[in-house]
């Protein structure tokens, strides 16, 4: 029961990260929580 408790309190808790997109030059599209020159934003909801 205990270790229900952990999983259920692991899933509720707010998850604080930054998403990049990134697209290149062949249009490849890359996600990264890295910073990289041209990369905008992603919002998380």
């Amino acid at each position: 029961m205990r270790i229900l408790y952990f999983i259920a309190l692991m899933f509720s808790l707010p998850v604080f990260a930054e998403v990049y997109k990134v697209v290149d030059n062949n249009g490849n599209i890359t996600y990264t929580d890295q910073p990289q020159p041209d990369a905008k934003l992603v919002p998380l909801a």
